[in-house]
């Protein structure tokens, strides 16, 4: 996960967008965490929301430390902090 983390930071400080930063790690070699985000942007483009989508990751993974990032994320994107 280090190196996920790693991998969306960079693309977030060039500019890119969440969703697209996601879709990266998705066709990225990191192993079953790529499986899992492309399971994420797979029920985004189905139709469920960011939130929704990201909630159901956490729910999948059931990890204390995801479960960290992902309300991380969320509190950045809903109060427009930083990622």
């Amino acid at each position: 996960m280090p190196y996920v983390l790693r991998h969306l930071a960079s693309l977030l400080s060039a500019g890119v967008g969440i969703a697209e930063a996601m879709l990266s790690v998705a066709n990225s070699d990191y192993g079953v965490i790529s499986e899992e985000f492309e399971l994420i942007v797979r029920d985004m483009r189905g139709g469920a929301s960011f939130e929704e989508a990201l909630t159901r990751f956490e729910e999948r993974m059931a990890s204390e430390n995801i479960s960290r990032v992902v309300k991380q994320i969320l509190r950045a994107v809903k109060f427009g902090g930083d990622l």
